[in-house]
């Protein structure tokens, strides 16, 4: 074998050697172009290199001469296939002239696709080096936002406002826009809108949700700026993300200023601090400053008894000697009353020195 022949040809390789002479004219393979990144072809009538117009991309097949004959052979495939035929120093392109069935994914060309021996040579390394790319046709999106926050006081009255996010994309123009409310439109529109609810008191989780719907898409262009209908995007209806509000009982906690005990709802709902929707496992923290008369919490019967009641000042867990008494505490607006466990922590005389601090873990 000459020379360079069976030569693996990539990317990077910037020069070929001669590789045989046919009646005194050598003949090269063919290389990429330092200057375009194209295919270039040696003419060995010009005795010089044409730009084929197509870009190398990735990795090359092998060339070699045989028998006065350039042939390719794809990475794919074991065959070598002919490319020109050398007659008297005279290059003629020239069909295929062998059939190919691609074995192995590569560039344009996919598994089980037939390289016919008719087909044109340029139209099979176009298809391998340079292949269509397919547009891509990205959906419509939807989505809602509430007035946060989405957990609130049971009887807490509420207007939400709501508002979308219409995002086209590759579909067609929005044609209607609907938000309900536990399954009841409430609006309807041709176009997306904040919608503000009317004011109603949350006793019950309330879900929102918004619906578009739109016509067919475009049909895009692939690669080669030629009309790519598969994909497109046909007329329909997207839905929106759920919204919630979700009513919660809360928790009440706070320093006793005075030698009174909370014993009505109005009491314990007037202390300082509050944890909305407390569990098993929550806790709460009182401080109470020298002169006041000790701690209070207050939560809902529903949740265990505590687990600790500890003092900061002693370390020690007070859970055993702080009775528990029942209340019926009011969600808010007077809603509903439930019974609630209270724990006061109380001494005969207020608080000296630099007071305490007491955490209740439920």
């Amino acid at each position: 074998m000459s020379e360079g022949i069976g030569l693996f040809i990539k990317p990077w390789v910037k020069k070929f050697v001669a590789s045989v002479a046919l009646n005194g004219v050598p003949i090269r393979y063919p290389r990429i172009s330092a200057v375009t990144g194209n295919w270039e072809f040696f003419d060995p009538i010009g005795n010089v290199y044409v730009d084929s117009g197509e870009r190398a991309q990735g990795e090359a097949p092998e060339f070699r001469v045989e028998n006065n004959t350039l042939q390719i052979k794809f990475p794919s495939d074991s065959d070598w296939v002919d490319l020109y035929e050398f007659s008297g120093g005279n290059a003629v392109q020239t069909e295929m002239g062998d059939g190919i069935t691609v074995t192995n994914a590569l560039g344009g060309w996919r598994n089980g696709d037939n390289i016919d021996p008719a087909d044109n040579v340029f139209d099979v390394l176009r298809r391998l080096f340079n292949p269509v790319v397919p547009p891509t046709y990205t959906q419509p999106v939807l989505s809602l936002a509430g007035v946060t926050p989405y957990e609130r006081e049971i009887g807490e009255n509420i207007a939400p406002g709501l508002d979308p996010l219409w995002t086209q994309n590759d579909a067609g123009v929005l044609t209607q826009y609907r938000l309900s409310r536990g399954g009841t439109v409430i609006y309807t529109g041709t176009a997306t809108a904040t919608v503000i609810d009317g004011v109603f008191q949350l006793t019950a989780n309330v879900t929102y949700q918004a619906a578009a719907d739109y016509g067919q898409g475009p049909v895009k262009s692939d690669s080669d700026s030629n009309p790519h209908p598969e994909g497109r995007i046909p007329a329909g209806t997207r839905t929106s993300n759920p919204v919630t509000y979700t009513p919660q009982r809360k928790a009440f906690y706070g320093v006793l200023t005075s030698e009174a005990r909370p014993e009505t709802s109005d009491e314990i709902r007037s202390l300082s601090g509050e944890l909305l929707n407390p569990v098993n496992g929550s806790a709460m923290t009182v401080q109470v400053p020298a002169g006041a008369w000790g701690a209070c919490f207050a939560y809902p019967a529903t949740l265990r008894t505590p687990q600790s009641i500890i003092s900061q000042a002693s370390g020690l867990d007070v859970k055993t000697g702080t009775p528990e008494t029942a209340v019926s505490v009011e969600g808010a607006n007077g809603y509903l009353p439930i019974v609630y466990r209270v724990f006061i922590i109380m001494g005969n005389i207020p608080y000296g020195g630099s007071g305490d601090s007491y955490i209740l873990t439920i």
